[in-house]
């Protein structure tokens, strides 16, 4: 079923709840004749800002610029582009935030006149968390999916300002 194209990168963004969520319940976001439910396992749950939101804005903006769906690097690195390096120190607060991200759905309600349509899709198809000694080296590799690649596409931010 092909995606509506109103959806765009920025709502979903704003869907990310503001702190981790205390239970497995999804959260709801609805406007007009659509409802945006992000779902995901109780373990290990929803991402939450900032951090899920810093590592979603990064991977879907560098998506769009590089105009691909595989991204990859260091954690090291990684911390360094969504402006915290000293999370390098900490690599399991990303990885944790990755998995998040990697284990949501995204569902989408549109009611029309006479029946709903629903469609639900993964941000990413792949994660990969590589690394051979704790501390050394780690590294990361998305594959985002097709759907959200498709909204990535059309809506997301080909550069992000420095703050």
């Amino acid at each position: 079923m092909k995606l509506p194209s109103f959806l765009d990168f920025a709502f979903l963004l704003s869907a990310l709840p503001p702190r981790e969520p205390q239970g497995p319940e999804p959260v709801v976001v609805e406007h007009e004749d659509f409802r945006l439910s992000l779902l995901a396992p109780p373990t290990p749950g929803l991402p939450y800002r900032p951090l899920g939101y810093l590592l979603l804005t990064f991977v879907g903006s560098e998506a769009a610029r590089r105009q691909t769906r595989e991204l990859g690097s260091s954690l090291p690195k990684l911390c360094k582009s969504i402006g915290a390096p000293e999370l390098s120190e900490r690599p399991a607060l990303i990885e944790d935030q990755l998995l998040r991200l990697a284990q949501m759905l995204v569902k989408l309600e549109v009611a029309g006149k006479k029946t709903t349509r629903i469609v639900t899709f993964p941000l990413f198809s792949q994660l990969i968390l590589d690394f051979q000694e704790p501390g050394l080296d780690r590294r990361w590799q998305v594959r985002i999916s097709g759907d959200f690649y498709r909204i990535l596409k059309h809506t997301a931010p080909t550069s992000i300002p420095k703050i």
